[in-house]
Parts: structure tokens; C-alpha cells; sequence
């Protein structure tokens, strides 16, 4: 999905990867912030079959208070399946491994 809109066929995408056996993973969705006043939309992909992948870089707070709020929603559901990073540089892989995380993910 793009970072600035939510893509008008993503249900659909979802259903379809679903009934060819497929489990979707939605990578880093507390990266989509114009998500954080619609967290029913995390609801509904759960309950079609998607699972959640969390962005490491995410727990530092980089992306913003919308970015923690939906994280922390899905945390809370027990909803994240996987965790990654977009560790596409040096500096990235250099924030992940200086992070001190808050008690309340450990």
C-alpha cells in the first residue's frame, strides 16, 4: 500500500490472495498514518485473513504520534505476526541497533 493514500483495492487483494491459499502480510501498517483515525480498517483486514508485520525502525517514534497510535493498537491486539525492517542503509541499520526500547515492548 502507499504511504499517503489507502489503495481502493486492497480488500480485494486480500480475498483474492486468500482463496489462492495465499496468507497476505501486510508489511509495516503503522507506517500508513492516514490510517490512524480509521483503526476499523486493521480490524477488517485481520478478520479477512491478513497478518501484520512490524516495522522496528517504527518503535522508535520516528514516524510520528499517528504512526505509534495505530502501533500500538495492533500490539495490543496481539495482531503482529512478524517483525522487519527497512534497514535500506547504513544510518537505518545504525538506528535499529541504538533503539532502547520503551518497557511496554519488552
Amino acid at each position: 500500500m502507499s504511504y499517503y493514500y489507502i489503495s481502493p483495492i486492497i480488500e480485494k487483494a486480500i480475498f483474492n490472495l486468500m482463496m489462492a491459499g495465499i496468507t497476505p502480510i501486510i508489511a509495516h501498517p503503522e507506517r500508513y498514518v492516514y490510517l490512524a483515525d480509521s483503526l476499523s480498517s486493521f480490524d477488517r483486514y485481520h478478520d479477512m485473513g491478513a497478518t501484520f508485520q512490524l516495522n522496528l525502525l517504527s518503535l522508535s517514534g520516528v514516524y510520528g504520534p499517528a504512526s505509534m497510535r495505530i502501533l500500538d493498537y495492533i500490539k495490543r491486539k496481539g495482531w503482529y505476526s512478524y517483525l522487519g525492517s527497512d534497514a535500506h542503509s547504513l544510518h537505518h541499520f545504525e538506528s535499529i541497533t541504538s533503539m532502547r526500547f520503551p518497557k511496554r515492548y519488552l
